[in-house]
C-alpha cells in the first residue's frame, strides 16, 4: 500500500479552465518516436520528494510545480540539489493565494510571469492527452508533463492507479488534484504526489486526467534554443508575443551593453540672500525714550536727548 494517509492528504485543483490561446504543442514539434522507456524520477538525489504542505493544505497545483522545478534542476544541472523547502512551497503558496485550491492555468501564467522561487519558464503548451506518442515526447523531451486528474475514491492509498468497476471509480469521486508525470514505460506513466512516485496505467490517463501542459524550462534547451528532439522554441515564442504578452526568453544573443559614463549635474546656483526688514525709526525712538525715563526719570532723559542731538549736530 502507498505510505500516505488518504485520510489526512489534502486536493486542491480546481476545475479546468481553457484558454484558446495556448499554445499546442503538436503545432511545433515534427514527432520523433520516443523511447520506449524515460524516468526522470529515478534521481540520485535523496530526499528529493516531499509533501511541501499538501498534507495540511489544499496546495497541490503550487507543489506540482515545485516537484517539476526539483526534477529539472536535479536531472540538468546539479544531480546533488536540495528540493525546494516546505517551507518555501507554503509561503509562495499563501502569497498566491493557493492555500486552499488553486487553477492550474492561472498557475502556468503566474509562473511565466511572475516566477516562482526565483525560475520563470519560457512557455507552456497543452498537449493531446490522447496521442501516447506525444505524451511521451513530452516526458522525455522536457523532463515532466503537468497534469490535472480527477481523482476516484478508489485510488485512496493504492500502490498503482489502474481503472476499474463500480462507483468507487467514478472520476473526480475523490476529487480535483494537480502532479507532474516523471517518467514513463509501455505500462504505466510515473506521477510524483504527496512525496511519493505511484505508477499510473495508459488507460487511466485517458479516463481520468483532463487537463496536460508542456512546461518548457530554459535548463532543457541548448544554446541554439532547441531541444536534442527538435522543438522549435523561437517559432513558441513568437507566438507568446502574438497572444499579448513579451516572452521571457529570446535565443537571439544580446548584445554587450553600452557603458554611458556617469554625467555630473549642473551647478545649482546659490539661494538669493534674505531681504532684511527695514528699521521704524520713529518707533524705535519712542521705545528708547520709555526706557530713559523709566531709569533716570524724565527730567534726566531730557538732558540725555540734548546731549545725543547736540553731538550729533556737532
Amino acid at each position: 500500500m502507498a505510505h500516505y494517509d488518504p485520510s489526512k492528504v489534502k486536493l486542491g485543483c480546481m476545475p479546468s479552465r481553457r484558454d484558446k490561446r495556448t499554445l499546442k504543442l503538436a503545432n511545433y514539434v515534427a514527432l520523433p518516436k520516443p523511447p520506449a522507456e524515460c524516468r526522470w524520477d529515478k534521481i540520485k538525489a535523496s530526499n528529493l520528494w516531499g509533501d511541501d504542505g499538501n498534507s495540511t493544505y489544499g496546495n497541490c497545483v503550487i507543489v506540482c510545480a515545485a516537484h517539476m522545478l526539483d526534477s529539472a534542476i536535479a536531472n540538468e544541472s546539479d544531480p546533488n540539489a536540495k528540493r525546494i523547502s516546505d517551507a518555501d512551497v507554503i509561503s509562495l503558496s499563501r502569497t498566491m493565494g493557493a492555500l486552499n485550491g488553486y487553477n492550474i492555468l492561472d498557475r502556468l501564467n503566474w509562473w511565466r510571469k511572475t516566477g516562482m522561487w526565483g525560475h520563470k519558464i519560457q512557455a507552456f503548451a497543452s498537449v493531446n492527452l490522447h496521442n501516447r506518442d506525444l505524451i511521451k515526447y513530452t516526458i522525455n523531451a522536457f523532463g515532466s508533463i503537468d497534469l490535472a486528474v480527477n481523482l476516484p475514491i478508489a485510488w485512496q492509498g493504492t500502490d498503482t492507479w489502474e481503472c476499474g468497476n463500480g462507483r468507487s471509480y467514478n472520476p473526480g469521486s475523490w476529487g480535483g488534484h494537480s502532479i507532474p508525470a516523471l517518467g514513463y514505460d509501455d505500462s504505466w506513466i510515473y506521477v510524483c504526489t504527496w512525496g511519493e512516485i505511484i505508477p499510473c496505467s495508459w488507460d487511466a490517463l485517458d479516463l481520468y486526467f483532463d487537463e496536460q501542459y508542456a512546461v518548457i524550462l530554459p535548463e532543457w534547451f541548448a544554446a541554439d534554443a532547441k531541444s536534442p528532439s527538435g522543438f522549435d522554441s523561437a517559432a513558441l515564442m513568437k507566438d507568446l508575443v502574438a497572444i499579448g504578452d513579451n516572452p521571457t526568453f529570446d535565443p537571439t544573443p544580446l548584445p554587450p551593453p553600452v557603458v554611458v559614463p556617469p554625467v555630473d549635474p549642473p551647478p545649482q546656483p546659490p539661494a538669493p540672500l534674505p531681504v532684511p526688514t527695514p528699521v521704524d525709526w520713529a518707533a524705535f525712538i519712542v521705545k528708547l525714550l520709555e526706557i530713559l525715563i523709566k531709569l533716570f526719570g524724565p527730567q534726566k532723559a531730557a538732558e540725555i536727548i540734548a546731549e545725543v542731538e547736540r553731538e550729533h549736530r556737532g
